[in-house]
């Protein structure tokens, strides 16, 4: 396992210090995206060219990018949704996809009941004419 190499296209994953050190140990010939930025199709080939395994977030993974990375056995998805990601492509090439639904259950949650309450009290017009009583006394 430590031999495997691990490309992670994550901007967050890559920037969380406990999440790339939890990695290293497990893989250490792990490369990250340091670039801060969404990668592109032929940044994400260049980057992942040698990895036997890739974590991504909001890039895309198609055929194209699929056919040039030879040594690719796992896919893992960081985050949530799956439309970037072409799962019939994966399927084809007998490539590994893992990804768990639901890790933001939970926060999404607690936004649509905030929401509710927001809504059912009349928040908005409360807080708009303090904006406008505020705007007013300057």
């Amino acid at each position: 396992m430590k031999s495997k190499k691990v490309f992670v296209t994550s901007r967050s994953f890559s920037a969380n210090k406990f999440l790339r050190n939890k990695l290293l140990s497990i893989y250490p010939n792990t490369k990250f995206n340091d670039l801060g930025k969404k990668l592109n199709e032929n940044e994400l080939i260049d980057l992942a060219s040698d990895a036997h395994k890739i974590i991504v977030a909001l890039d895309k993974i198609n055929l194209r990018i699929l056919k040039k990375l030879p040594n690719l056995e796992t896919i893992s998805k960081y985050g949530v949704g799956l439309d970037n990601i072409k799962i019939k492509d994966i399927e084809k090439l007998n490539i590994n996809f893992g990804w768990e639904p639901g890790q933001n259950s939970r926060a999404v949650s607690e936004l649509v009941m905030g929401y509710m309450f927001f809504i059912s009290r009349k928040l908005d017009l409360y807080q708009n004419n303090m904006k406008k009583l505020k705007n007013y006394q300057q």
